[in-house]
């Protein structure tokens, strides 16, 4: 009896590791882009780049979904526009593009939304990996840079090495907030540009071909969609455009 019930712990045990080993051989990983459903609303995943960061949407949600792929179990927390947060679980089938879990809102659970966990599936598309980009380096645009942040902030970073700057942030609203903090741009092909801000994490933007201005957006799980801001190089902070 204990060896018969040996033999078929290692009869499951062997099965498990085949599926695993299938999901793993027939995916793709996280792929590049889902499509996915929830309580009969239908929702488009698309990854960035080779993260673990996706962009999701549905009907008039937009949302940031930050994935852990532990063998065919995924954890996924997802974090709306409007900071309201989900978490799904769920497990890639034996084709390794199938995702079926739960999902559950988490509180405070907004009026209509479900307050017990739901059903949710999806499918992975494969896709070229993008190739690595070439390393980062410092760029150096000049002794001063003016941004210009949505609405209600201007900042003025100073360089004070080549790719550092010391910035400071003045906003207008309640209080008229001010804060200071060491930032470092960086590029990969002296056009895309990466702003490392401790304090909240990575900017994205793009130089403009007269190396004058830089336009883009934030790239955290927590940022808002839509947080556009402009830099101004080497302005006068007097002549950048007044804040709205």
């Amino acid at each position: 009896m204990r060896q018969m019930r040996q033999t078929c712990l290692l009869l499951a045990a062997a099965l498990g590791t085949a599926v695993l080993l299938e999901a793993q051989g027939a995916g793709c990983g996280l792929g590049v882009r889902w499509s996915e459903s929830e309580n009969g609303i239908a929702g488009d995943w698309v990854r960035r780049g080779n993260s673990d960061v996706f962009d999701a949407t549905w009907p008039g949600v937009r949302s940031v979904l930050t994935m852990t792929l532990t063998g065919n179990q995924l954890r996924i927390h997802r974090r709306d526009a409007g900071n309201q947060q989900v978490d799904y679980t769920a497990v890639i089938g034996p084709d390794g593009k199938t995702v079926t879990g739960t999902a559950r809102v988490l509180p405070p659970v907004p009026a209509g939304w479900p307050t017990q966990p739901f059903a949710f599936q999806a499918t992975i598309q494969c896709g070229e990996k993008p190739a690595p980009p070439p390393p980062s380096t410092p760029l150096d645009l000049g002794g001063t840079l003016v941004v210009v942040h949505p609405n209600v902030c201007v900042a003025i970073w100073t360089r004070t090495r080549p790719g550092v700057y010391d910035a400071v942030t003045v906003c207008q609203g309640p209080g008229n907030t001010s804060s200071r903090e060491v930032l470092s741009v960086e590029s990969n092909d002296g056009r895309s540009v990466v702003i490392s801000r401790p304090k909240y994490g990575r900017y994205r933007g793009t130089l403009s071909t007269d190396r004058k201005t830089i336009t883009g957006t934030c790239d955290w799980s927590g940022c808002t969609p839509g947080f556009d801001w402009t830099a101004y190089v080497d302005r006068d902070w007097r002549n950048s455009p007044p804040l709205k």
